[in-house]
């Protein structure tokens, strides 16, 4: 399957936000998918013509590989039809071509929107930024498909939605919102009516209440208590010290004098 992305096209019938089944006489046919219809300008690029037309050759050659069993193209459903054939009744594809694409209920096309022009692209929140006309890029990609002898063809996956932001007319005929101002700078508005809603006087800025403070008195640091005097024991009256008694000096022996002991007396 090839993807690629078609350019400036117009979104008609648009059901990106929930899947719907395809109504016809007022009757749902087949599964829920996820739809729209790709209006390419009235004078599109040639480039892109060829390269949805050679898309589809690429996918029905795949889709039936031997030329000998291939069903003729011209006898297949294919998603590229002319507006003024398929939608005869709707002005806004008259004269010009139309790409019919699809998804799944169960994968969702992408819808993304570039805010600020640097390419940064974020999803879509606003689901009224949608609607039949506007103006997107759209990737797509071609495939076939072989359900039986009557359900053949080529079919275009959609797959993602680049809103671009332009404001272009819608196909429901409702007007954009620049249409909508469109002119209305240039009257004056009326006075209003006596008795008309004015507005209420405007009050002075709620200014906190503060409570009155007492006259500023300068802190008197504490009486400090008596330094302690530590209390002196009573002293002795003084005695005068008198000389140490001195030993009596050795008198040494005189070998005249007799021992003072009897070395008989000691024991044998």
């Amino acid at each position: 399957m090839s993807s690629f992305t078609i350019p400036y096209v117009q979104l008609g019938y648009p059901h990106l936000w929930e899947a719907r089944p395809i109504m016809q006489q007022g009757r749902p046919i087949g599964e829920p998918r996820f739809s729209v219809n790709l209006v390419l300008p009235a004078n599109p690029d040639p480039r892109i013509v060829e390269q949805i037309k050679g898309a589809i050759v690429a996918a029905w050659e795949a889709k039936w590989p031997d030329a000998t069993k291939r069903p003729p193209l011209a006898s297949l459903r294919v998603p590229f039809v002319w507006g003024d054939t398929a939608f005869p009744e709707d002005p806004n594809c008259r004269g010009r071509w139309v790409v019919l694409c699809a998804a799944k209920a169960d994968s969702p096309p992408q819808v993304v929107e570039d805010l600020n022009g640097s390419g940064l692209y974020t999803q879509v929140v606003d689901r009224a930024k949608v609607y039949p006309g506007c103006e997107a890029h759209v990737n797509v990609g071609i495939y076939g498909y072989d359900m039986g002898p009557q359900n053949r063809g080529i079919s275009a996956g959609l797959n993602g939605v680049i809103l671009t932001g332009r404001p272009v007319n819608r196909f429901d005929s409702k007007p954009t919102v620049a249409q909508m101002a469109s002119g209305i700078a240039d009257f004056t508005p009326p006075p209003l009516p006596a008795g008309a809603y004015e507005a209420p006087p405007q009050q002075a800025p709620y200014q906190p209440q503060q409570a009155p403070q007492a006259p500023y008195q300068p802190q008197q640091a504490p009486a400090q208590a008596p330094q302690y005097q530590p209390q002196q024991a009573p002293q002795a009256p003084q005695q005068p010290q008198q000389p140490p008694a001195q030993a009596p000096q050795y008198q040494p022996l005189v070998a005249s004098q007799t021992p003072p002991w009897d070395p008989n007396a000691w024991p044998q």
